[in-house]
């Protein structure tokens, strides 16, 4: 039974209850905030990166997440048995006979939470390590990084740029074999597993390890004066040398990162602007095709762009529409949902359930009074909702937009960070008519997610957070759930000079296409 044919769903308020709605939510969030800066930061110990922790201490914490996700987590026991998860768990588990840092302890979690196929399961460091390196900062303590940013191109990690003026060696073009004496292909599998995806995605984690290479490292090896590198020459020769860190605090980092920025050579019409990532522009070369940008899903600034979007689009007979949706994580699913309704004829549906009942884990658990007081009482409100004996169900079902509705040709712009709502409304848009897909494939599952509530655990000794969903989504299309994300009907894939260049091969696929015979 889906949403929409249950008979004891709650009619939709009007908006003027919902805009109340929303408001009163705002202000008791607000409340719980301050009061929780009220409470005593007892337990709280000031954190050293080379504190280890004890066997009977990692052990424990282990317990607790294994118990978290095999009683709760909506991902386990789908893309793989339950029996083979646990005895996942089991070899991770027979791996702490000694004690670990935090650092140690949390890189076998990696690997382990990799293996979920949930992108919405994150793992962050504790409070206290974000204290810790705000002080750092503070002092003026430099951060010691590696002296270049890298790309992973073609199973290679290529240098785009050095950061220091005496890291001559490190040109772009040159090939990292090896850091450390960790192997270059043992290095990016390492980092990728800190960034999980639905399903058996691998373009999410490309994607991500290509957006900051350097920090990533930073983040999972730590730091370090220098750095004993192998590397392979634009020219093929193989040299071995050692480079300084480079030292900086956080304010020059951000400062480097953007004076390196890829550069973009496009320069096109701009018709809306709005704050947030939104953009509506027309291609200069093909003033008929309009690129739709979206950065996030922000909620209710994003469906007033809308409005005027395709008004626009329908006043002026624009033919043609892009969606670029690269880099767009998600956010909103309401608006999502929205956006297909200004293209797709039919009314469509997202669901997901949860179990009921209190978590196992429920005092290592955050957000209580959201989960226990805020979310009981308005979800029903906001979201379609029933429930049975073992699950609860929310569900957005959304009608098609009567007036500029979009009927002339659709392209999505996609790559691996392209991700949750993003993937949803992809998913919807190829499941309603024809939609042609350039880019890469979606780090978001085609037919499957899990969002909705992401509480987060704090695992009590290490301090280490666990932020998961407690609710799997699916979106009611007819695509097989494979696993994966959506496929392009045009692959793209960048080289050294396309980046450098800042080219942009996936709107040039567009105009190549659009292109008359």
């Amino acid at each position: 039974m889906t949403l929409c044919d249950t008979p004891s769903l709650p009619q939709w308020p009007s908006l003027l209850i919902r805009s109340t709605i929303r408001s009163t939510i705002r202000l008791l969030g607000l409340l719980a905030s301050l009061s929780l800066l009220a409470l005593p930061l007892s337990g709280q110990r000031d954190f050293d990166p080379q504190r280890p922790l004890s066997v009977a201490e990692l052990r424990a914490d282990f317990e607790i997440l294994q118990r978290a996700f095999e009683d709760e987590h909506p991902a386990w026991g789908f893309y793989y048995p339950s029996d083979t998860m646990r005895a996942w768990f089991a070899n991770t588990a027979e791996q702490l006979q000694e004690p670990l840092t935090e650092l140690e302890f949390r890189r076998l979690l990696y690997a382990l939470n990799a293996r979920l196929g949930c992108g919405h399961t994150r793992i962050s460091t504790p409070k206290a390590y974000r204290k810790y390196y705000r002080k750092k900062r503070k002092a003026k303590y430099p951060y010691q990084r590696l002296p270049f940013q890298a790309h992973k191109i073609d199973g290679r990690l290529i240098v785009l740029h050095a950061y220091t003026a005496d890291s001559t060696r490190l040109v772009p073009g040159t090939e990292i074999l090896s850091i450390n004496g960790r192997k270059a292909t043992r290095v990016m599998r390492e980092i990728e597993t800190m960034f999980p995806s639905d399903g058996y995605n691998l373009s999410h984690k490309e994607r991500v390890i290509n957006l900051n290479f350097t920090s990533h490292f930073f983040r999972y090896y730590g730091e370090s004066a220098e750095y004993d590198l192998d590397i392979r020459t634009p020219d093929g020769e193989q040299q071995q040398f050692t480079a300084a860190a480079y030292a900086s605090n956080s304010e020059e980092y951000r400062d480097i990162l953007k004076a390196k920025k890829i550069p973009s050579a496009r320069k096109d019409s701009t018709i809306f602007r709005k704050k947030g990532g939104y953009q509506l522009y027309l291609l200069r070369e093909d003033l008929q095709t309009a690129v739709l940008r979206i950065k996030s899903f922000a909620g209710r600034r994003g469906i007033r762009f809308y409005r005027k979007v395709f008004r626009y689009l329908s006043d002026n007979q624009i033919p043609r529409l892009v969606i670029d949706l690269r880099d767009n994580g998600g956010g909103s699913g309401r608006e999502s949902m929205t956006l297909i309704s200004y293209i797709n004829d039919e009314t469509v549906e997202l669901y997901g359930k949860k179990k009921r009942g209190k978590p196992r884990v429920d005092r290592h658990l955050n957000s209580k009074f959201g989960r226990k007081v805020l979310a009981p009482l308005f979800l029903p409100l906001s979201f379609k909702s029933y429930r049975d004996s073992t699950h609860q169900y929310m569900g957005i079902v959304k009608k098609p937009q009567r007036s500029h509705n979009f009927n002339g040709q659709v392209f999505i712009l996609y790559n691996g960070l392209s991700f949750s709502s993003s993937a949803i409304a992809g998913a919807y848009l190829v499941d309603g008519g024809e939609v042609t897909i350039i880019g890469q494939e979606s780090g978001g599952g085609q037919v499957r997610t899990n969002a909705f509530q992401t509480p987060s655990l704090t695992l009590p000794h290490s301090g280490i957070r666990f932020k998961y969903p407690f609710y799997a989504i699916t979106s009611d299309v007819k695509a097989e759930d494979r696993g994966r994300g959506l496929l392009p009907d045009y692959p793209i894939e960048y080289q050294l000079e396309d980046l450098l260049s800042g080219r942009d091969l996936e709107l040039e696929k567009v105009l190549e296409l659009t292109q008359p015979e």
